[in-house]
């Protein structure tokens, strides 16, 4: 097995120049651009659009009719910021049409090779709704697109310890990260199981409702509105808990129900009652509970 060139040795390529200039990049960095490059980028992007009003009124849009939610941990305040942030400069169009990426990489002249990389690999990203299908804590999370079947397997440290198979999320997904393979970028929406059918009948009916008005743009203009459909719903989801509707086997709605007996010996009852070890009367009342104990009356 040959040994791997130095930095200053002629590039193996054969192109002429030395190994640092050429492809050694290439090795370091999969994807065409580092961690830090990353991190510039996105902090570019932020300065950029910091103080404008532009950002203030897609903040209106992005919130429109959504409750304000109080008692946010920081790490779910940061991945909402995360969330709009992405969809302001890489989803909504400015007036003249371009993205804030766009201008951004048309403009500033500091951009380098790989922040520049990373800004175009990150443009292509589009929020979606995903089910789980595998975790392996610490390293990576597969997921299934509930909308089209399509499947990813992301390299994720932090999200791949909380997530859980089965569950509904709404994230973006970036082609290559700086490990080369796929990973997840802009923040997590994690919906509870309750609001599943809820929020796949929602992204449905609204494909469909596009696909009729614009059939060929139908699903692009459905990505580039999924982050602020989802947080909607996952916001109302915190503010208003679903509750569970309770069905029978044969898919009947159960029906909570009050049954009353005529008792001829009102005393004898209450003595079998207070003696049954798994109850407990509440005092004062002539209510019973379940104790959880178990075992001969006592």
């Amino acid at each position: 097995m040959s040994e791997r060139p130095g930095r200053n040795d002629p590039c193996p390529c054969g192109s002429g120049l030395k190994y640092k200039r050429c492809c050694l990049p290439k090795v370091e960095r999969p994807s065409g651009y580092t961690r830090e490059e990353r991190e510039s980028a996105l902090a570019k992007l932020a300065s950029f659009s910091a103080v404008d009003e532009e950002k203030d009124r897609a903040y209106e849009e992005f919130t429109e009719g959504v409750e304000e939610l109080d008692g946010i941990d920081d790490d779910t305040d940061r991945s909402l910021e995360g969330i709009f942030d992405w969809w302001f400069w890489f989803d909504r169009p400015l007036p003249d049409g371009r993205l804030v990426v766009d201008v951004l990489l048309a403009e500033d002249a500091t951009i380098s090779p790989g922040e520049r990389r990373f800004l175009e690999m990150a443009r292509e990203t589009v929020m979606r709704a995903y089910e789980v299908e595998e975790t392996r804590p610490g390293l990576l999370v597969s997921l299934m697109d509930v909308l089209d079947g399509s499947r990813v397997t992301v390299r994720e440290r932090t999200a791949s310890r909380t997530l859980k198979r089965s569950d509904l999320v709404g994230l973006r997904v970036i082609r290559r990260g700086a490990s080369g393979e796929p990973e997840i970028e802009g923040g997590v929406l994690a919906f509870p199981y309750l609001m599943r059918r809820e929020v796949l009948e929602l992204l449905s009916a609204r494909r469909e409702e596009l696909r009729r008005q614009i059939p060929r743009y139908a699903d692009e203009a459905l990505s580039r509105e999924m982050p602020v459909i989802l947080h909607a719903l996952w916001v109302s989801g915190r503010a208003n808990p679903r509750v569970p509707h309770l069905r029978t086997t044969d898919d009947e709605a159960v029906v909570i129900s009050r049954v009353h007996f005529a008792v001829r010996d009102e005393k004898r009852l209450t003595a079998v009652l207070d003696g049954a070890n798994e109850l407990a009367r509440e005092t004062g009342e002539t209510v019973w509970s379940w104790s959880g104990r178990t075992g001969p009356a006592r």
